[in-house]
């Protein structure tokens, strides 16, 4: 492949990756325009994770064998990330799963790790989280498997490697220095979904800020009215970690 060639990809991926973000960006606002406050979160996060599988879907029919992911069922390296973040519809459609699809034991089970990932991740910047590298508070450890990946996040759907002996590397040194592959169009188009939906979200006047997924999620959880107060366009995510706390 000649330079030119691989520009040429990147150039492709890229307009690929603002196809979707202008998509979701226009679904979302429509959506909006149409449902009540209260539903307005639920509906704008089912309506993310539809267009994003049908666009990785649509991927994974056509891509060549050396792009097809490494990532399987039981693979969590990806998990232990030590920060990740989410938005209002994600925490509330999370919230929601484990109130309503889940039973009491499990759901009092996955409260507790969410308490105890807050607690633990208390005080610590993003470097020190990165080194800690603590399991996302919704993965089933013994497993390797997520309880919640029904309603994942955008950026869980994205995330993708070619090579899972890496994956494993990078999470035992703790470092950045190893190098993992991944198919870049099927991160792109996770990435640009998340920038859509949060643009429709600041042109409708809500919060389109990310919160620390576990306090997004703890708020959820004890705030059964957050959904409604979102909607109505109240910054729901002030005092809780969100990505702008990082910059």
């Amino acid at each position: 492949m000649t330079a030119a060639d691989g520009q040429g990809e990147r150039d492709g991926i890229a307009v690929f990756g603002e196809a979707a973000r202008d998509a979701q960006r226009a679904a979302t606002t429509e959506l909006m325009a149409r449902l009540p406050d209260e539903a307005l979160a639920q509906g704008a996060a089912m309506i993310a994770h539809h267009l994003l599988e049908d666009l990785l879907d649509e991927v994974a029919e056509h891509e060549p064998e050396p792009m097809k992911t490494a990532c399987t069922e039981g693979c969590a390296w990806c998990c232990y990330l030590g920060y990740a973040s989410i938005s209002v519809p994600e925490a509330v459609a999370i919230a929601d799963h484990l109130r309503d699809d889940l039973d009491e034991e499990m759901r009092t089970r996955i409260e507790a790790r969410v308490d105890a990932s807050i607690e633990a991740a208390e005080g610590l910047g993003p470097e020190a989280r990165w080194r800690a590298r603590e399991p996302c508070a919704f993965l089933d450890v013994d497993r390797g498997r997520c309880r919640v990946y029904e309603v994942r996040p955008l950026r869980c759907r994205g995330w993708n490697s070619l090579d899972a002996d890496a994956c494993e590397q990078s999470y035992r040194r703790r470092d950045d220095a190893v190098d993992v592959p991944s198919n870049r169009l099927r991160f792109v188009l996770g990435a640009n979904t998340e920038e859509g939906q949060a643009l429709a979200f600041g042109d409708t006047g809500r919060d389109a800020r990310r919160g620390e997924m576990a306090q997004a999620v703890r708020l959820a959880l004890d705030e059964p009215e957050l959904a409604a107060r979102w909607g109505r366009g109240e910054a729901v995510f002030d005092g809780i970690l969100t990505d702008d706390d990082l910059v």
